[in-house]
């Protein structure tokens, strides 16, 4: 188990892309960040994908002037987690999905993830929970969806936090979650 020593701990910051109206607004915001992220969000053809990538910078570029990041460059290791390459102590990651973006850091590796909770196919299911996790899926529907999301999430912030992303066989990590 990981305990935090006084003094350090992970930071948390969650944004909605509703403050994020239309392309107008996000031609705003890109002066704030990064080059290869602008190019996704330009490039990208869904506005609510855009939104939420602009929204994942945003957050990024929070974390760099609350870490007194300066001029960030941010660079990618072998599997695509990204990283400050001139701020090696600064560690990081984000998620978005639906109308939400997060950002986790602090001077330890992080993991997180965010997942709008929506039905996923048994076939899906199956491909990243683990047989004991199956076999303790609720058989009310709407409790189910809420297990696999959060088994989904946490085992996402897992694999992001080792830096191996979908490489990782999720069958392997197994979630033991507390009742209550």
């Amino acid at each position: 188990m990981f305990t935090l020593r006084e003094k350090e701990s992970v930071k948390l910051i969650l944004t909605d892309t509703n403050f994020i109206d239309n392309k107008d607004s996000i031609r705003n915001y890109l002066n704030r960040i990064d080059e290869a992220r602008k190019e996704r969000i330009l490039s990208n053809k869904l506005i609510e994908d855009k939104k939420r990538l602009t929204a994942a910078g945003l957050l990024l570029d929070y974390m760099c002037k609350e870490e007194e990041v300066s001029q960030p460059v941010f660079g990618k290791e072998k599997h695509g987690k990204l990283f400050l390459t001139n701020r090696e102590d600064v560690k990081f990651n984000v998620s978005h999905s639906g109308k939400y973006a997060v950002c986790a850091y602090g001077r330890y590796e992080v993991g997180v993830d965010i997942q709008e909770k929506r039905v996923t196919s048994e076939s899906m299911v199956a491909r990243f929970l683990n047989q004991i996790e199956m076999e303790e899926l609720p058989e009310d529907l709407s409790q189910r969806i809420s297990k696999v999301n959060r088994l989904w999430c946490i085992k996402e912030s897992f694999i992001k936090l080792i830096g191996l992303g979908l490489l990782y066989n999720m069958h392997d990590c197994i979630v033991e979650l507390e009742k209550g």
